[in-house]
């Protein structure tokens, strides 16, 4: 949703503003911040870093001049907690799997950021979810037994006497094959030698 959003330099005029289509910034912002991607597919990987991880990075490359000449995502998971150096300066390190650590100032970097209690640091939604999502991982598995199960509660066998280990297996095996699945579900069940049948 966010990467198909215009993406565009206006230039207000009084109380109104217009597409500033002749500053240099609206073909890399509206068409593609680099040679090798469209601008959907920069804020796309921007978006899914930020989902993922919590913040989404891209590096700023500039001119001679100072003038912003391309944009390259950053995968988020190299990035580190941010710094600042001796003078105050934010720090953005970046352990690139292939050049080393990077240590990026923060003119240099465009960062979107996910939910925050700090104002620098994006939180992990899926840290922030893990309880919700460990809740429903484990609400699909009990509705997997429990449907599994013709979508009966758990029973047990009451047998008035002891039963031996031999009689015992043979008791379950001989339930399990007449009973045990959706398939058996709701066969009629003749109890024998004053057994008792009881759910829970």
């Amino acid at each position: 949703g966010v990467a198909s959003l215009p993406w565009i330099t206006y230039r207000r005029q009084g109380v109104n503003k217009n597409r500033a289509t002749d500053h240099y910034l609206y073909d890399l912002l509206h068409n593609g911040p680099n040679a090798d991607m469209t601008s959907i597919a920069f804020r796309t990987a921007l978006m899914f870093n930020a989902n993922l991880w919590g913040n989404g990075y891209a590096e700023i490359v500039l001119d001679g001049a100072g003038r912003v000449t391309e944009m390259w995502p950053l995968l988020s998971r190299y990035m580190e907690p941010l710094q600042r150096d001796a003078d105050g300066v934010l720090i953005y390190p970046y352990r690139d799997p292939i050049k080393g650590l990077i240590r990026y100032p923060a003119w240099r970097i465009y960062h979107v950021l996910g939910p925050t209690l700090d104002g620098l640091n994006g939180l992990t939604p899926v840290k922030l979810h893990r309880q919700a999502i460990g809740l429903g991982l484990a609400e699909e598995g009990f509705g997997a037994r429990f449907f599994g199960n013709g979508a009966r509660p758990g029973i047990a066998l009451k047998h008035p006497g002891t039963l031996s280990d031999t009689a015992y297996r043979h008791l379950i095996e001989s339930w399990e094959e007449k009973h045990g699945g959706v398939e058996n579900a709701h066969r009629m069940a003749v109890l024998e030698e004053g057994m008792e049948l009881e759910t829970f």
